[in-house]
């Protein structure tokens, strides 16, 4: 019993030390010059009715300017729909780098093919956010849930929700990377599909000590209390069965 209790313990420490929750910081990130940006950008377009639903990734800040690569994908009004952005580091075409952002099951991708170059190994410690979601009639509704950067859930608060308005702001926090994973859910609401909501992310580098104002991982010496009642735990009975 009391080895299943310290094996209990040392599960929950171990649990503990690796756990990660990131906040939101400022609300817009100022990014460093001289370091990499890549982007984003997913939105329904303002044409007809239906729109025109469009995605796009770009090496750089702009990816709704720049268009690198594009996707049409179908915009459901009131459906919980999953996204995806990501970068890795050899992923693409001769090892360079891979960009791919996915929306309901459709990816525009950049670096896969001759033409389309991308730095390998980029690092990067910031994420920007600008969620938009107004129109004429001020009727539209987009809304940003279950945001994770690798795995580490971020607290987005009122930051999630952006209803007629436009809401830019940044998360920090998960140290310095190169291959990244960003996911999230989006769903759009509302009466008037006129209008234009988007989603925009840019993952870049600000400085050290903006990147470190976010909750960090808990750190290991918040888990030695539970580590060492673990080891002693398997100390007593190991001097009970020598004598």
């Amino acid at each position: 019993m009391r080895l299943k209790i310290a094996a209990a313990m040392l599960a929950v420490s171990c649990a503990a030390a690796s756990a990660a929750t990131l906040d939101v910081t400022e609300d817009e990130l100022e990014f460093l010059d001289d370091t990499a940006q890549v982007s984003m950008l997913a939105h329904h377009g303002n044409g007809a009715a239906n729109g025109v639903d469009e995605l796009f990734v770009a090496p750089d800040e702009e990816a709704g300017k720049v268009h690198s690569a594009g996707s049409q994908f179908a915009w459901s009004v009131n459906k919980v729909i999953s996204f995806a952005f990501s970068y890795d580091a050899y992923g693409g075409f001769g090892g360079q780098g891979l960009l791919t952002a996915t929306l309901d099951g459709v990816s525009a991708i950049f670096g896969d093919v001759v033409g389309e170059v991308i730095a390998a190994k980029m690092s990067f410690n910031a994420l920007g956010i600008t969620l938009e979601g107004p129109n004429a009639n001020k009727e539209t509704l987009f809304a940003l849930d279950n945001l994770q950067i690798n795995g580490a859930d971020v607290v987005l608060g009122s930051f999630g929700s952006s209803v007629k308005e436009k809401n830019e702001f940044g998360v920090t926090g998960f140290g310095e990377v190169s291959d990244f994973v960003v996911t999230g859910t989006l769903i759009r609401s509302g009466t008037e599909l006129r209008g234009r909501p988007s989603l925009a992310m840019t993952m870049g580098s600000v400085k050290g000590d903006a990147a470190l104002k976010a909750v960090a991982p808990v750190p290991v010496p918040a888990a030695l209390p539970l580590l060492l009642l673990a080891f002693g735990s398997f100390a007593v009975m190991a001097r009970r069965r020598r004598s």
